[in-house]
């Protein structure tokens, strides 16, 4: 009952370190029988990360669920830090799925990955097309800029090297520190959610965008408007404006590095390639 989910049918789609984790987990909860009731099934989501349910046909009270979700990650220091915040936020009683399983120091090129209980919901904007769950870590302002200009110098790419140097020079001072949203997600943040507002990842006829594009933006000003209103610290335009531009930094960012590795084909769908023609004014100012 432990054979390889390689020996079932070929044409069965899963994840290339299956048989790793599962090898893992039998070994861990000293299972040797673990084995899945069915093949695995990719989740939507996850662009940052890869993202399956698996369902054992044997689930180990009190220990590892009947549904699990897997989550593979290209960067395992990224990974590491997720897996510890999601882990510390589960143990503070926090609504959140909880870690039964990872390998955070992968070895041969491997990602790394966690395995964490499986929890029933849908996006909140899941009924915008093209539109999905976001996932990153909080690194501070500082470490996004080097982050960036790491990522733009082993790239090659003069104008995105030109561009994150530009808003590192001219960085607002931090007055005060504060969580915008009240929940846990760290990129639930006025400037990207304004972002993501005023330009939609739509899959939309051409002849419809310029309409969609002037409802976008009303939305998001009205977005802006209310959370000054209701808002307990004033909201100045210019530093607004340039956190937002950081957050573009960030998707063109990903969008070169797609390009570099030709992987732009495999993120078909993703809400940056919407979202590219909006923001290539950046590069150019």
């Amino acid at each position: 009952m432990s054979g390889s989910i390689a020996d079932e049918i070929a044409a069965v789609n899963h994840p290339e370190q299956l048989d790793t984790v599962l090898d893992h987990l039998r070994r861990q909860f000293h299972a040797p029988e673990l084995a899945l009731d069915g093949p695995p099934i990719r989740l939507g989501g996850g662009f940052w990360a890869e993202m399956w349910t698996l369902t054992f046909a044997t689930p180990i009270s009190g220990r590892l669920p009947a549904r699990v979700v897997l989550r593979l990650a290209p960067d395992a220091r990224l990974a590491a830090w997720e897996t510890t915040f999601q882990a510390y936020g589960a143990a503070q009683g926090y609504p959140t799925p909880a870690i039964r399983a990872s390998d955070l120091n992968p070895t041969n090129g491997r990602r790394a990955w966690c395995v964490m209980d499986h929890a029933t919901g849908a996006p909140l904007l899941g009924g915008l097309s093209g539109l999905r769950a976001l996932t990153e870590r909080l690194i501070g302002v500082d470490g996004l800029l080097d982050h960036y200009r790491s990522r733009a110098r082993d790239l090659g790419d003069p104008p995105l090297q030109r561009t994150v140097e530009r808003f590192a020079a001219t960085r607002p001072d931090p007055q005060l520190r504060v969580v915008c949203h009240g929940d846990l997600h760290p990129f639930n943040v006025l400037a990207f959610t304004h972002l993501l507002l005023a330009n939609p990842p739509l899959d939309a006829p051409k002849p419809l965008r310029p309409i969609i594009g002037v409802a976008a933006r009303r939305i998001a000003n009205r977005f802006i408007t209310t959370y000054r209103n209701i808002g307990p610290h004033p909201i100045e335009a210019e530093t607004l404006d340039w956190y937002r531009n950081l957050q573009g930094c960030r998707i063109l960012t990903d969008l070169a590095g797609w390009r570099d590795t030709d992987e732009l084909d495999a993120h078909s769908g993703h809400p940056w390639l919407a979202m590219e023609a909006a923001l290539q004014p950046l590069l150019a100012a």
